[in-house]
């Protein structure tokens, strides 16, 4: 089969497929007739087999020149994008990024981030698509997407960027009027708010607790979920990126820090992008600022 990796006469392998002759092909690539058939039959002969059938005035390919042919466009692409990698490695990132998003993150994650980005990469110009379906970038003409939580999809091209420290809070109003659980068990006589799939709450300190939060009120969005604990509705449970400011303020008070939750070690924050081809600049440093700035906060 001769060797791998050898790409000699694959250029004019494919032009040939494309043209639909040797004298077309030799015409597209400035060669002669004789040099394009030439490197073909040389390539036919490095591959052990035929990839043209040339019994008819118009080459046609055969079976496995078709298979062949394949192979050869997706390498020729990806040598295309290595190519425009490096001419991009040149230049100052720009052009407008479409990056999407949840609601929460957009809000409390990429739109706090936006000031010092601009600062740094003046020719990037941002356009946010915030919505909380899980989607992959390419469905939504993303250049790049931030989840929160966990992504099973093998397929996906993601990246870790982040924990996510999940924590029970409620609002200082809320402890003031209410006090505050010492135990888990404590819960039982406390407005729990449930939201989407956060139940039942699993506590682990020595022993194993198992609290179903039940409450008047829950909902399936994370910024309503936010404003139910934040008004003082209840005892939530929240990212801790969600509500950082606010318990730095005392606004908002951590419930039974000591008690670790369960089921919420894998969840994270990535980066998912829309194939795993060459990044391009106004991409790569997007996400490298995004990881910078996750890296930043959770400390």
């Amino acid at each position: 089969m001769g060797r791998h990796g050898d790409l000699t006469g694959m250029e004019e392998f494919a032009t040939v497929a494309q043209a639909g002759s040797f004298t077309a092909a030799a015409a597209r690539l400035k060669l002669t007739k004789s040099v394009v058939s030439e490197r073909v039959r040389a390539l036919e002969t490095r591959l052990g087999c035929r990839l043209f059938d040339r019994s008819t005035r118009r080459v046609r390919l055969t079976e496995a020149g078709a298979v062949y042919l394949e192979h050869v466009n997706r390498i020729r692409d990806e040598l295309r994008s290595a190519e425009g990698a490096l001419q991009d490695l040149r230049q100052e990132p720009r052009g407008r990024l479409t990056v999407a998003t949840t609601i929460n993150g957009a809000t409390l994650f990429v739109v706090p981030a936006l000031a010092e980005f601009r600062a740094r990469y003046r020719h990037i110009d941002l356009h946010i698509i915030a919505d909380d379906a899980v989607v992959h970038p390419a469905h939504v003409g993303a250049d790049v997407s931030i989840r929160f939580g966990t992504v099973d999809r093998p397929d996906w091209v993601a990246r870790r960027i982040g924990g996510i420290d999940y924590i029970l809070v409620a609002s200082a109003s809320y402890v003031a009027t209410h006090g505050a659980p010492r135990s888990p068990g404590d819960l039982a006589g406390h407005v729990c708010l449930p939201f989407r799939n956060q139940v039942p709450w699993v506590f682990r300190q020595g022993e194993r607790v198992v609290h179903e939060p039940r409450a008047f009120v829950s909902t399936d969005n994370g910024p309503v979920y936010r404003a139910l604990v934040l008004g003082g509705y209840g005892i939530g449970m929240l990212n801790r990126l969600a509500v950082g400011p606010e318990l730095a303020s005392g606004a908002v008070v951590q419930i039974l820090p000591d008690w670790k939750i369960e089921g919420r070690d894998e969840m994270a924050t990535w980066v998912v992008l829309p194939d795993n081809r060459a990044i391009p600049p106004k991409v790569r440093v997007f996400v490298d600022y995004m990881a910078e700035r996750m890296a930043a906060v959770s400390a």
